[in-house]
């Protein structure tokens, strides 16, 4: 049994990767890399430019329309058909079979809708003005991702270093407790019992490696870039200071100016679903250019001598329509509704996220005087522990325990001290969204 602990033992031992130069990154660095690389801040650029363009789309009902159709076709007549044929839209004077074209040109200009295309415009640009605040949402959202991604790889970096230095304490005290047993102060049991703390911490410790691998591969998602874990060391976090969420306006959140802005929109359709039943005046004027041949195509174009222009106001009532418009309005009406118990959710849910983060980083901030007392007394045992690593045998066992233990003191010091860090951050990001 023995043995085969011994080999587990040197198993674990020559288990090791290769020691690379470590390159250090910051907090800002990889909030930098994921601005610039996150998918879902991409789709909301394209997002955005699309709303821009629409706003564009709905300018252009401001400018008249132009523009000129050149139709033919070929006519046989039947029979005696008077002095009129058709040709397309236009009416031609001329009763013969043959090839028939004709050339126009139109303009068409909406002289009042009842201010359908101002409200057409104001509802394109109330979407361009959800498409920023969507940008800055989604801004808001990769940035918290990576907050509290780099706090969990800092958090299990120092954790791997303390299960390596604890692997490596427990590998002393095994090679203590041989030595103690051939000094017949120990028995076989307790150098069977250090060689599997020995292969738990071993375990343990691949365990710890893999979860910092995953951590990794999900900052990787985000940044674009490639992380090795042998090879990537985070810098300290620093937590910010005097972050007090009772000065913040609410109202002024991305979240909820968002919902704002789309109730507004929502209004500026309510409108023109409502404008949509009044009259439309029309102006409209077209010059027309007619030939024929009764024998070739393409004569037919070098004939076009009979010409005709027209003006036009036409009046476009809207009389019935199924009850379409009546429908329309009640659904946007419903629609409306939504939007504005939303608009509450949405508040009472960042204002809870707000006191509660709050509460959280005031409370961490509040304990960071006796971290630092309790960090002075972890360096100093730790200084203590050092000059008595000469003393017997069987003291140096109790101190490498007791240095095991200092260093897991000193862990969740430092666990604390980042928890702060990514708060204060998360707070700040809450409350200034970009």
């Amino acid at each position: 049994m023995l043995i085969k602990i011994t080999l587990l033992l040197w198993a674990l031992l020559c288990w090791q990767v290769s020691a690379v130069a470590a390159e250090q990154i910051s907090l800002a660095q990889v909030l930098a890399a994921a601005e610039a690389h996150a998918v879902d801040l991409r789709i909301a650029d394209y997002r955005l430019r699309a709303a821009a363009a629409q706003v564009a789309e709905a300018r252009s009902d401001y400018y008249p329309q132009l523009s000129a159709r050149l139709g033919n076709e070929y006519v046989r007549v039947h029979g005696a058909a008077g002095n009129v044929v058709s040709v397309g839209d236009a009416i031609l004077a001329d009763n013969a079979s043959g090839y028939k074209h004709s050339l126009s040109f139109s303009a068409h200009y909406t002289l009042y809708d009842f201010g359908r295309r101002s409200l057409n415009l104001q509802h394109a640009e109330g979407g361009r003005q959800i498409a920023e605040l969507e940008r800055a949402q989604a801004l808001r959202r990769v940035r918290h991702q990576v907050i509290e991604l780099y706090g969990q790889g800092l958090k299990q970096q120092k954790k791997l270093a303390v299960q390596r230095l604890r692997q490596e304490a427990l590998v002393q005290l095994y090679r203590l407790s041989e030595r103690l047993q051939e000094a017949g102060r120990y028995g076989r049991e307790a150098v069977v019992t250090a060689a599997l703390e020995v292969a738990r911490a071993g375990t343990e410790l691949q365990d710890a490696e893999v979860e910092f691998v995953t951590i990794l591969e999900a900052l990787a998602f985000y940044t674009g870039q490639e992380y090795e874990p042998t090879a990537t060391l985070f810098a300290e976090m620093k937590a910010l200071t005097g972050i007090d969420s009772r000065d913040y306006i609410l109202e002024r959140h991305p979240d909820l100016l968002r919902i704002g802005r789309e109730i507004d929109r929502k209004r500026t359709e309510l409108t023109l679903a409502q404008r949509s039943r009044y009259p439309q005046v029309v102006l409209s004027g077209s010059h027309r250019l007619f030939g024929s041949d009764q024998r070739r195509f393409d004569d037919s174009f070098s004939s076009l001598t009979s010409r005709d222009s027209r003006i036009v106001v036409t009046i476009d009532i809207p009389l019935f329509a199924g009850f379409r418009s009546v429908a329309q309005t009640e659904r946007l009406r419903f629609e409306l509704g939504a939007l504005e118990w939303q608009q509450q959710k949405i508040g009472a849910e960042l204002s809870a996220e707000i006191r509660q983060r709050q509460r959280l980083y005031q409370a961490l901030a509040e304990q960071a005087s006796t971290r630092s007392e309790q960090q002075s007394l972890v360096e100093r045992q730790r200084h203590d522990l050092e000059r008595l690593t000469q003393q017997q045998l069987l003291d140096q066992v109790a101190i490498r325990r007791r240095q095991v233990e200092v260093s897991l003191y000193e862990l969740d010091i430092d666990m604390r001290r980042i928890d702060l860090a990514v708060q204060s951050l998360l707070l700040y990001n809450l409350m200034e969204g970009s």
